[in-house]
């Protein structure tokens, strides 16, 4: 997988994009993924959950097969464009648009004080964008906002997209959006439709229990849905691919 400077991809007004380590392996015809990332930003950059996610569905390239796959939490789009790679028949990346200060370089005000720029960026769109036009073709890959807090939103991809399998990785990171993401996965999936989620523990508590993976079972059976299957992925450290549906499936 080449990692590249936003601004190799796009036109030069976006240029706080930089290289990350986590590689994505080869695809079966020995070609790499060529992605820009963005410096600073959370989801701006590939992490090992990412690669776990796409060792998974390298092995299990049957999943893909026919699907209109949706990206949760896209971010780079590194797993959307796996998949679209590999063969899913159509593929949607998400993400939000996170406000402006936690996307740009803060600036002190001539008091001293920081000088906090208001609204909401578009970098966490145009990332994957730049990113489809390097790696896919246009009528099989595309973007779209996707706020979990919005039920606007979740319709506008569900009927836009009309998905049959959904993908995320490293997205259970923070209990308080536990809900706003069960949630969403639960208006997004069809019939029959499946999620796969690469969750990397990172908080145990003293009983030994992940916290994370916890909350978000807890807000996953809120929603409607269930954890049908657990797989250890191999290349990423204390990781889990989740297969999620709904409970009545």
């Amino acid at each position: 997988m080449r990692l590249l400077p936003l601004a190799l991809l796009s036109p030069p007004a976006a240029r706080h994009y930089h290289n990350s380590a986590t590689r994505l392996p080869p695809l079966p015809n020995g070609r790499e993924l060529e992605l820009a990332t963005l410096d600073g930003v959370l989801g701006g950059t590939v992490w090992p959950a990412a690669r776990a996610l796409c060792e998974y569905l390298l092995k299990n390239r049957d999943v893909l097969s026919g699907t209109s796959c949706v990206e949760l939490g896209a971010g780079t789009g590194a797993v959307g464009l796996y998949a679209a790679a590999l063969g899913a028949a159509k593929v949607t990346l998400t993400d939000h648009r996170p406000p402006l200060a936690a996307t740009t370089d803060l600036i002190h005000a001539s008091d001293g004080d920081l000088d906090l720029p208001s609204g909401s960026s578009d970098r966490l769109l145009e990332l994957p964008r730049a990113n489809v036009a390097r790696n896919a073709a246009p009528d099989r890959a595309s973007v779209m906002e996707l706020d979990w807090t919005s039920a606007a939103h979740a319709e506008a991809v569900r009927v836009e997209a009309q998905p049959t399998l959904l993908l995320g990785a490293d997205l259970t990171y923070t209990t308080p959006m536990h809900a706003a993401l069960a949630e969403t996965i639960a208006r997004l999936l069809g019939d029959g439709g499946v999620c796969y989620l690469a969750h990397q523990e990172r908080v145990v508590t003293v009983r030994g229990v992940d916290a994370q993976l916890e909350g978000f079972e807890a807000a996953a059976s809120d929603a409607g849905l269930s954890i049908a299957e657990r797989s250890v992925a191999r290349s990423a450290r204390r990781t889990l691919i989740l297969r999620v549906v709904a409970s009545d499936t």
